[in-house]
């Protein structure tokens, strides 16, 4: 996500966005964006990993084609990468779900106010 970010970032600089990608492409790394966005799921258990992955990469897949839970892990910076590249390509953000990531966010600062990256798992957390 921080490379995709790089790559928007530099071309945005110099204003060439619509001069490379045509709206359909736009949409389609918009929908490739969201498609790294972690959500809550139905018990709220993983609302520590809530936020953007790097990359579908991210997810390890067991046999049985389920996620392992702390596999699908947002982290601040792609997170923090995700919403710049969807400003970039002009999103509404209508789909950024941000209560979860300000859930997640909260999870991620320690008590003596430093940020952490990301959470693997639910230790230390009261």
């Amino acid at each position: 996500m921080v490379l995709v970010q790089f790559c928007l970032g530099g071309i945005d600089l110099y204003g060439e966005i619509d001069a490379c990608f045509s709206p359909d492409e736009k949409q389609s790394i918009i929908r490739w964006i969201y498609d790294q966005q972690v959500v809550p799921n139905g018990e709220g258990t993983n609302i520590l990993h809530c936020g953007f992955k790097g990359g579908p990469f991210m997810t390890i897949r067991k046999t049985d084609d389920t996620v392992y839970e702390y596999s699908n892990c947002a982290n601040l910076a792609a997170t923090y990468s995700a919403l710049a590249c969807l400003a970039i390509l002009g999103d509404d953000f209508s789909r950024v779900n941000r209560d979860a990531i300000i859930g997640a966010l909260k999870h991620l600062q320690m008590p003596n106010g430093r940020q952490v990256s990301a959470r693997t798992s639910k230790a230390g957390i009261e």
